[in-house]
């Protein structure tokens, strides 16, 4: 067979497999800023800091933190800003039980998976 007969095929061929690298290497790239803009998002919540005292109170149901487990919201998931107060005026409160009823009543579908949790 012929080279000249072959050519248009191979350079389709070249053509196509260029392409398609091109853009497996662009998805990759995207892929990876993505993931280190979540973890950049990742480190502030984590050095996020809390001041729970006696006062505090659940915003769902109202009864005192205390020593128990708590879940902190982050301040667009906020559903009672009038019980906002203090150090906890950007982030929401909850024990950490209210928090699925929390993300309930909020309407979000996303449970508890941006939300920190802390002991």
């Amino acid at each position: 067979m012929p080279l000249d007969e072959i050519t248009p095929y191979l350079e389709t061929v070249m053509r196509t497999s260029v392409s398609e690298k091109r853009n497996t290497q662009i998805v990759s790239k995207l892929v990876r800023a993505e993931r280190f803009q979540t973890q950049v998002q990742l480190l502030k919540v984590k050095r996020k800091s809390f001041t729970i005292d006696t006062k505090t109170e659940c915003a769902v149901c109202r009864k005192k933190i205390g020593d128990s487990y708590f879940s902190a919201h982050p301040p667009d998931d906020c559903l009672f800003p009038g019980r906002l107060s203090g150090s906890s005026r950007k982030w929401i409160i909850v024990h950490k039980g209210c928090s699925r009823k929390y993300a309930k009543l909020r309407g979000t579908g996303r449970g508890v998976s941006n939300v920190l949790h802390v002991r």
